[in-house]
């Protein structure tokens, strides 16, 4: 079964705050897939474009082993080795 993502406003997560709203749109031609992530609360956004080497996250663009190096830690997960 695939994950559904939430696409509505002010969905209480639980522990106080809300849940993200999250879009995937297949990619055309040149653009890449990509993920828009949405506030729970109001429409700040993220736009995620990625493919099989890289990301590129509100603009910023680089290898998957850079984001790694960011994102994993502060997630709590360690780097695959």
């Amino acid at each position: 079964m695939e994950y559904q993502f939430n696409r509505k406003i002010a969905q209480s997560d639980g522990r106080g705050g809300w849940k993200l709203r999250v879009w995937h749109r297949k990619g055309k031609g040149k653009i890449c897939d990509r993920y828009i992530v949405k506030c729970g609360c109001c429409d700040n956004n993220v736009e995620i474009y990625f493919d099989d080497e890289s990301l590129e996250i509100n603009g910023v663009n680089a290898n998957l082993n850079e984001w790694r190096a960011i994102l994993l830690p502060l997630l709590g997960s360690e780097a695959p080795r």
